[in-house]
């Protein structure tokens, strides 16, 4: 594992909700550069996530399947492999507006996956600089 390996809090042994290894090989370990795209994904996805719940709760299908379809790289690049699945599960079943009930529960697990890993990020960033 590379130094920026981020599959274990060293602090507390937990297995963190990403992993940012792969993001560094993507940018040949520009530390500068990860640093803005955390950022980026700290400022963007939350949010993101919010307004899929936010459609979910209107039954707007189709603006979930679009949300859910925006945020699958980011999910996929952040290796947040706990919600890897769901995420296109969501899109899909939105996609055929199918199983909506489920995409409801899974869309509240996503969001909170997701606001989890935007503060894991947020002090990972603390610790970096």
């Amino acid at each position: 594992m590379s130094e920026y390996s981020t599959i274990y809090n060293s602090a507390s042994g937990d297995k963190k909700l990403y992993n940012l290894e792969h993001l560094f090989s993507l940018v040949n370990n520009d530390r500068d550069f990860v640093k803005g795209l955390i950022e980026i994904f700290i400022n963007t996805i939350p949010p993101l996530a919010k307004e899929m719940q936010n459609a979910c709760a209107k039954k707007d299908w189709p603006e979930v399947a679009k949300i859910a379809h925006k945020l699958k790289p980011t999910i996929e690049t952040m290796k947040i492999s706990s919600i890897h699945e769901q995420i296109k599960l969501v899109e899909n079943s939105a996609k055929a507006q199918t199983n909506t009930v489920l995409i409801v529960q899974l869309s509240h697990q996503i969001n909170d996956t997701i606001f989890q890993a935007s503060e894991e990020l947020k002090k990972e960033l603390e610790n970096w600089f």
